[in-house]
């Protein structure tokens, strides 16, 4: 049977608890193979309401980390300039191109450049 595809799964993928579960859900029964990296995690904790980034640190962060141990991804430069994509978001192409080929799962279409994407698999 051959490997699931690779997702990397940007921030605003978990702000919503319902979407993040339906992903992580997903990934779960092996439709795809769900990765991200710890600059995606720290966007998406710095974005949220202190008393829900406190209690997704203690309790959800855990469970994900022990259900998903391997889709952190590293060895990556995170200023890498990926075509026009927007500097905010250059950690999240890089990490892309760090796992390539792989799908980029955003609601910010806008944001990155998706031909150089494409270019990079």
């Amino acid at each position: 049977m051959p490997s699931p595809p690779r997702a990397l799964l940007d921030a605003n993928v978990f702000y919503s608890n319902h979407l993040r579960n339906l992903f992580l859900q997903l990934a779960q029964n092996d439709l795809f193979d769900a990765k991200w990296s710890a600059m995606i995690e720290d966007e998406w904790l710095r974005n949220m309401e202190p008393r829900t980034r406190e209690r997704i640190e203690s309790r959800t962060l855990p469970l994900i980390r022990t259900w998903f141990s391997d889709a952190l991804v590293g060895g990556f430069d995170p200023a890498r300039e990926v075509g026009a994509t927007d500097a905010k978001d250059r950690h999240v192409t890089s990490a892309a191109a760090a796992i390539a080929p792989c799908v980029l799962v955003t609601e910010n279409l806008r944001h990155f450049d998706a031909k150089a994407l494409e270019s990079l698999g």
